[in-house]
């Protein structure tokens, strides 16, 4: 999705955008040295081509992956910039039937409605995908039964083995003496307190933030990424509830920013363990 402010097709015409998309379609993730040692190999100028990253990503072409653990960015291809990719190719003299594969594949499942079992569906993706890295939760309400988190767990120890490295989870949630006050049923205090114990147990960044509304979950895994957001809290309650997934690269990138803008505005040390022990 474009910036309103930049013309794409006047970007794409500058010497080297092409050859970086084609880097990162043939690449994959790649830290930005990577490709600009590529480039100088090839006889392109450093200076221009950071340029042109700058350029490509604020149009929704490329995309710096999310990661507070790397020191250097990495970059990957969106989806917009494999379609205008695959469009310069046709240009360039490809056939046009070549690429039909390709556009149906990325235009096709990049928005569907969720009309309940929002929190089943989220778990499902992660069961689907288990080569992900990074799940980024945003709910007010944080409350898993037993079940729900058994089957999370093998979901994450299934993760660890496939991808030799353990995912990260950051939660963003309410301060847990709002959720007291605000706790609708008897019982529920408890379910939240066991349900946040147990993300901290499994390594969870777990912060406060008050007055969310908020409900929003972010997949990033290994080429792929999804995100849910909708009315349901991750409770898996059975009420009337509508959400929506998402897997398009660049929304899925900005809901990411939109989350760490709530991460960044919330309380890091308001986590304590002794609150959640069970009275």
């Amino acid at each position: 999705m474009s910036d309103p402010g930049e013309i794409p097709y006047k970007i794409l015409a500058k010497e080297g955008s092409y050859e970086t998309l084609t880097f990162l379609d043939v690449h994959g993730k790649s830290i930005l040295e990577e490709l600009l040692g590529y480039m100088a190999r090839s006889g392109f100028i450093r200076d221009e081509i950071e340029e042109r990253v700058v350029e490509l990503e604020r149009i929704g072409f490329v995309a710096r992956c999310p990661s507070k653990k790397e020191l250097v960015p990495i970059y990957r291809l969106t989806s917009e910039g494999k379609e205008a990719l695959s469009l310069v190719n046709v240009i360039n003299g490809e056939s046009l039937s070549s690429i039909l594969g390709i556009m149906t594949v990325l235009r096709s499942s990049l928005f569907s409605l969720i009309t309940h079992d929002i929190t089943n569906y989220f778990i499902d993706d992660l069961a689907c995908r288990r080569d992900f890295s990074d799940v980024y939760i945003c709910s007010p309400w944080i409350r898993l039964l037993p079940v729900a988190l058994n089957d999370f767990g093998h979901i994450l120890e299934s993760s660890r083995k496939l991808t030799k490295s353990t995912p990260r989870l950051h939660v963003i949630t309410r301060p847990f003496s709002e959720t007291l006050i605000g706790a609708p049923q008897q019982g529920w205090t408890k379910q939240i307190r066991d349900t946040l114990l147990w993300f901290k147990e499994r390594g969870a960044e777990i912060v406060y933030t008050p007055n969310l509304h908020t409900k929003l979950f972010i997949i990033f895994g290994k080429g792929f990424q999804t995100a849910i957001f909708g009315s349901e809290n991750l409770t898996g309650a059975k009420n009337i509830e509508l959400g929506i997934r998402i897997t398009d690269s660049v929304i899925v990138h900005k809901l990411y920013i939109y989350w760490e803008d709530i991460y960044n505005g919330a309380k890091h040390a308001d986590f304590m363990e002794d609150d959640l022990v069970g009275k």
